[in-house]
Protein backbone atom coordinates (compact mmCIF):
# COMPACT_ATOMS: atom_id res chain seq x y z
CA UNK A 1 0.00 0.00 0.00
CA UNK A 2 2.73 2.30 0.54
CA UNK A 3 3.57 1.80 -3.31
CA UNK A 4 0.23 2.74 -4.04
CA UNK A 5 0.58 6.30 -1.49
CA UNK A 6 4.12 6.60 -3.23
CA UNK A 7 2.77 6.64 -7.03
CA UNK A 8 -0.77 7.69 -6.41
CA UNK A 9 -2.25 4.28 -7.48
CA UNK A 10 -5.97 3.96 -6.34
CA UNK A 11 -6.99 0.43 -5.27
CA UNK A 12 -10.31 -1.12 -4.22
CA UNK A 13 -10.98 -3.83 -2.10
CA UNK A 14 -14.27 -5.60 -2.67
CA UNK A 15 -17.22 -5.41 -0.35
CA UNK A 16 -18.95 -8.72 -1.77
CA UNK A 17 -17.87 -11.90 -2.22
CA UNK A 18 -19.40 -14.46 -4.74
CA UNK A 19 -17.81 -17.04 -2.83
CA UNK A 20 -17.27 -18.65 -6.09
CA UNK A 21 -13.61 -20.23 -4.74
CA UNK A 22 -15.17 -22.88 -2.26
CA UNK A 23 -15.35 -26.22 -3.25
CA UNK A 24 -19.32 -27.07 -4.48
CA UNK A 25 -20.43 -23.40 -5.05
CA UNK A 26 -23.30 -23.73 -7.17
CA UNK A 27 -24.39 -21.40 -9.44
CA UNK A 28 -27.34 -20.65 -7.25
CA UNK A 29 -24.93 -20.28 -4.38
CA UNK A 30 -23.13 -17.18 -6.26
CA UNK A 31 -25.94 -15.48 -7.23
CA UNK A 32 -27.37 -15.44 -3.47
CA UNK A 33 -23.83 -15.10 -2.15
CA UNK A 34 -24.28 -11.56 -4.51
CA UNK A 35 -27.53 -10.52 -4.28
CA UNK A 36 -27.44 -10.92 -0.36
CA UNK A 37 -24.31 -8.58 -0.65
CA UNK A 38 -25.01 -6.12 -2.86
CA UNK A 39 -28.39 -5.25 -0.98
CA UNK A 40 -26.69 -4.63 2.00
CA UNK A 41 -24.89 -1.39 0.58
CA UNK A 42 -24.77 1.70 -1.13
CA UNK A 43 -21.90 0.49 -3.18
CA UNK A 44 -20.83 -3.04 -4.00
CA UNK A 45 -17.18 -4.29 -5.16
CA UNK A 46 -18.25 -8.07 -6.07
CA UNK A 47 -15.45 -10.62 -5.77
CA UNK A 48 -15.89 -13.12 -8.18
CA UNK A 49 -13.01 -15.26 -9.32
CA UNK A 50 -11.70 -16.09 -12.98
CA UNK A 51 -9.40 -18.99 -14.59
CA UNK A 52 -10.09 -22.40 -15.61
CA UNK A 53 -11.46 -23.95 -13.03
CA UNK A 54 -13.87 -21.18 -12.68
CA UNK A 55 -16.65 -22.71 -14.81
CA UNK A 56 -19.34 -22.10 -12.21
CA UNK A 57 -18.82 -18.81 -12.19
CA UNK A 58 -18.87 -17.96 -16.35
CA UNK A 59 -21.97 -20.22 -16.04
CA UNK A 60 -23.29 -17.66 -13.08
CA UNK A 61 -22.46 -14.59 -14.89
CA UNK A 62 -26.10 -14.42 -17.47
CA UNK A 63 -28.37 -14.98 -14.20
CA UNK A 64 -26.69 -13.00 -12.22
CA UNK A 65 -26.73 -9.96 -13.92
CA UNK A 66 -30.41 -10.46 -14.59
CA UNK A 67 -30.94 -10.54 -10.83
CA UNK A 68 -28.75 -7.35 -10.14
CA UNK A 69 -31.09 -5.61 -12.98
CA UNK A 70 -34.16 -7.45 -11.07
CA UNK A 71 -33.08 -5.29 -7.73
CA UNK A 72 -32.69 -2.28 -10.12
CA UNK A 73 -28.69 -2.27 -9.33
CA UNK A 74 -26.41 -0.34 -11.43
CA UNK A 75 -23.40 -2.52 -13.06
CA UNK A 76 -20.60 -0.14 -13.51
CA UNK A 77 -17.32 -0.61 -14.27
CA UNK A 78 -14.29 0.73 -11.49
CA UNK A 79 -13.27 4.64 -12.73
CA UNK A 80 -12.61 7.68 -10.81
CA UNK A 81 -15.95 8.59 -9.42
CA UNK A 82 -16.20 4.84 -8.09
CA UNK A 83 -16.60 4.65 -4.19
CA UNK A 84 -13.09 3.41 -2.84
CA UNK A 85 -13.56 0.41 -0.69
CA UNK A 86 -10.34 0.61 1.29
CA UNK A 87 -10.27 -1.56 4.87
CA UNK A 88 -6.62 0.27 4.92
CA UNK A 89 -6.71 3.49 3.71
CA UNK A 90 -3.72 3.86 1.09
CA UNK A 91 -3.08 8.21 2.12
CA UNK A 92 -2.91 6.18 6.05
CA UNK A 93 0.13 3.78 5.31
CA UNK A 94 2.88 6.15 6.00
Amino acid sequence: RQMCKETGIIYYDWNVSAGDNSAGCSVDDIVKNVVTGVSRYKTSIVLLHDGEDQNTTVEALGPLILALRDMNAEILPIDNNTYKVQYIKSDTVG
